[in-house]
């Protein structure tokens, strides 16, 4: 059954979602971009194959969550970041103009200080009970990848560290 709906129903606004909703895209959003745009740098400033190994798996995984995030967003009436602001802005020049081994440092010490934070953003609107049951899945969803994130970056951070 069901009951059948007026048409153009689907158009409707969309529901204004939860302020903890809002923050999580907002915040998710903010750390998924910055983590590209380094990850983006450690292609040419990497000097370790772990390192551009590590960037090149969270430039593929982050890209297909930013896509998913951009569509919710949109559907929910938000908008993601199109710039680097403030700390992250100043984060990324610096990192950008490191060379050498200090560039593989620097960029652990960010991506994983990002990746932590991304972490428990995840982790609790994976648990929110209230609030929008989109943004809930798009965090279940995406919070193995994003813990992976740290896990496979703290070893890689290791590896990088080692001389040949």
């Amino acid at each position: 059954g069901g009951t059948a709906t007026a048409p153009g129903a689907a158009a409707a606004a969309p529901k204004p979602l939860m302020p903890p909703d809002k923050k999580f895209i907002k915040d998710a959003g903010k750390s998924i971009y910055y983590e590209l745009q380094i990850a983006e740098f450690a292609k040419t400033g990497a000097t370790s194959d772990a390192t551009k190994k590590f960037a090149e798996l969270v430039n593929k995984e982050l890209n297909k969550a930013w896509e998913t995030l951009g569509e919710l967003a949109k559907a929910k009436g938000e908008t993601l970041p199109a710039e680097l602001t403030g700390g992250d802005k100043s984060s990324a020049e610096r990192l950008k103009k490191t060379k050498g081994d200090n560039f593989d440092k620097l960029f652990f010490r960010e991506i994983l200080k990002e990746a932590k934070s991304l972490e428990r953003d995840f982790v609790s609107a994976a648990k929110l009970t209230t609030g929008d049951g989109d943004v809930k899945s798009f965090a279940t969803n995406y919070l193995a990848i994003v813990k992976g994130h740290v896990n496979d970056g703290e070893k890689a951070e290791k590896a990088s560290q080692k001389k040949p």
